[in-house]
């Protein structure tokens, strides 16, 4: 998540800032009624009388535009670049540099020609249909891929360097890269083309080929690290069948949502699915990455919006989701930043936001158990007990960030001050985080323990309320100096997530001065900087951008106080940007755009990437309260 310096175009940002405020005035909301506030700028529409609700089907087109084609448990995905449709592995493949190492180019041939053609995507096939025949693919399982081909040939192209093609029988071939590919024909021919130059043999081909007499060929492609073992004898129709099944399990575990938002609630659901790998080296659980494009990663704050999203639909999934992190923890306490198979990372950490997140989550399930509360008891206390011991660097009680990637908010104005940063919202999860190791020692029965915990909480929020609160906002500083760094960022109002622990008239200020016009609210939620600010950049990652996790918890501190209008007035703007867009990393703030796949040669800071399993994650989450208010309201 590299950070993105300011930059210009002051008078186009002007003009849109003042078209977001417009818009912001006259916002319609798709899904609920939001009451008028003082300090709001409302979107209204009628609340229906009778509500419908409805179950997910699983009956979606998948875009593949901003989607790609995978399914739960497998590391092989289809992504679609403006370049052309690739196949490709994660293994070890994290970060925009790798997006199409040890990937496989993939073509429709018409004999030696290769045609245009589009994709009908569903969430477990995918059919390329050309003037000349179709292609079909389905994963019949996480490390196998089926196809079938009808009048037309199928080329695979691996263009990585030192990538090459082993014979492993007649029809059967290995293309040997970080992981190897097993490709067999099964039913036709297959023909690598390929030049050895005594090292590898990249690029290197091969081409389906249908049978002379029924043009069709049928095959499969396989994905392993190091030993292949033979997959079962099975017919297309079969593995298509059987992996559809899977999916239908998967979606019936979804509650109902409302018809108004089922609709992009199934792209959610696919999502979250099919960005799912198998336990592997670091994952030692099943993981939902952040994404299958270039973000294929579990980070340590991400992964929580994942687990929240699954606690009622499959909660040991869930609770999977939300200890990933803390299977790698160190000895010390620490978290690490990201995590995928190959490799956890300590370069930087993210911030404590798990107390807060298991607090939600027992909130909301009766499925964390006693036996869940040991399991975490002990993990969390030594993660918050880190920031204390390793990250207290002047000894004044209030813990600080070393890098802006520390915070999640990697390039937030208030790391134009160098660092170590005290920031108000590191406190405030720290606050919520005692908190709940409280509440969970007084479950387990260690009430020496749960006072001391509750103890240290209002010290810290006692510290926290004097060094942050400064002319009616919070702000952060630079450790030792204590001088105060920039106060535009959206971060310096997270603390909200601590609701009536916040003392009045500390709240009402700090949310007054939230919802001022022209500030942060535009048309489809918060901006991450404010409007008019000298650093806002339409695209500039923390520096303006809407991101979906921030709306959320802010909403949920909101709803603490009793703020139900502001916070049902934010989801319904968000919604309604994601049901537009997609479910991109962020959002420009002001006109709502997400992203699509960009072109390969893209810049970093072109690249944003259009699904994120954090986004599709809060859509779920506001699906399920929608329904859940819907049924309060309307019990009959």
């Amino acid at each position: 998540m590299a950070a993105i310096r300011p930059r210009g175009h002051a008078g186009l940002r002007r003009l849109l800032v003042l078209r977001g405020a417009l818009l912001a005035l006259l916002a319609p909301a798709i899904f609920l009624l939001a009451p008028a506030s003082s300090c709001q700028e409302t979107s209204t529409i009628v609340r229906e009388r009778k509500p419908s609700l409805q179950r997910l089907t699983g009956d979606v087109s998948i875009d593949l535009s901003n989607l790609s084609f995978s399914r739960f448990g497998s590391y092989m995905v289809f992504s679609k670049f403006p370049q052309g449709l690739f196949l490709r592995e994660l293994h070890h493949n994290s970060g925009r540099e790798n997006v199409i190492k040890n990937a496989l180019r993939v073509e429709v041939m018409d004999g030696e020609q290769s045609i245009p053609f589009t994709e009908n995507v569903r969430p477990t096939t995918l059919q390329l249909v050309s003037s000349a025949g179709t292609v079909d693919i389905c994963f019949a399982a996480p490390n196998l891929i089926r196809f079938r081909t009808h009048g037309v040939a199928l080329r695979l192209t691996s263009d990585t360097p030192l990538n090459y093609p082993v014979q492993e029988g007649p029809q059967e071939w290995e293309f040997h890269g970080w992981s190897n590919y097993r490709l067999a024909a099964l039913h036709g021919n297959v023909r690598v083309d390929a030049k050895w130059d005594g090292i590898s043999a990249a690029p290197a081909s091969a081409v389906f080929l249908p049978d002379a007499q029924d043009k069709t060929s049928e095959g499969y492609i396989g994905d392993y690290l190091t030993e292949w073992h033979e997959p079962a004898a099975q017919g297309y129709d079969d593995a298509a069948a059987g992996v559809a099944a899977e999916y239908r399990a998967w979606i019936a575990k979804f509650p109902p949502v409302p018809a108004a938002m089922r609709a992009t609630a199934e792209r959610a659901a696919y999502l979250d699915w099919s960005d799912v790998v198998a336990p592997a080296g670091h994952l030692n659980r099943p993981a939902m990455l952040m994404s299958k494009n270039w973000m294929v990663s579990v980070w340590s704050w991400d992964h929580c919006l994942n687990a929240m999203a699954m606690i009622n639909v499959d909660p040991d999934f869930a609770w999977d989701q939300f200890m990933i992190p803390f299977d790698e923890q160190d000895k010390d306490g620490a978290l690490p930043d990201r995590m995928d198979d190959f490799e956890a990372s300590f370069r930087h950490t993210k911030p404590p936001v798990h107390g807060w997140v298991l607090r939600w989550m027992m909130e909301h399930s009766d499925s964390i158990t006693t036996d869940k509360l040991q399991q975490i008891y002990g993990p969390l206390s030594r993660w918050t007990d880190w920031y204390f011991k390793f990250k207290d660097a002047d000894h004044d009680g209030l813990p600080e960030y070393n890098q802006g990637d520390d915070s999640g908010w990697d390039n937030s104005t208030i790391f134009l001050s160098a660092p170590p940063i005290e920031a108000p919202d590191l406190a405030a999860f720290l606050v919520v985080q005692m908190d709940v190791l409280s509440d969970i020692a007084t479950k387990l029965g260690k009430p020496d323990e749960s006072a001391k915990w509750h103890e240290r909480s209002d010290a810290l929020l006692a510290r926290m309320l004097a060094a942050y609160w400064k002319d009616g906002q919070f702000v952060a500083r630079r450790a030792f100096t204590h001088e105060d760094a920039p106060r535009t960022s959206l971060l310096l109002y997270v603390p909200i997530i601590l609701g009536t622990r916040l003392p009045e008239p500390m709240r009402s200020q700090l949310i007054a001065r939230l919802f001022e016009p022209g500030r942060f609210l535009t048309a489809n939620g918060l901006a991450t900087e404010e409007l008019q600010s000298p650093h806002y950049v339409s695209g500039g990652y923390w520096l303006g951008p809407i991101w979906a996790p921030t709306v959320y918890m802010i909403g949920e501190g909101l709803k603490e106080d009793g703020r139900i209008d502001l916070e049902q007035d934010l989801r319904s703007r968000l919604c309604n940007m994601i049901s537009r867009s997609g479910f991109a990393e962020n959002f420009d703030a002001v006109t709502g755009a997400g992203s699509v796949m960009p072109d390969l040669d893209a810049s970093d800071h072109e690249r944003r990437d259009p699904s994120y399993t954090w986004t599709s994650s809060v859509f779920l989450l506001y699906a399920q309260e929608e329904a859940r208010e819907q049924g309060q309201q309307n019990p009959h």
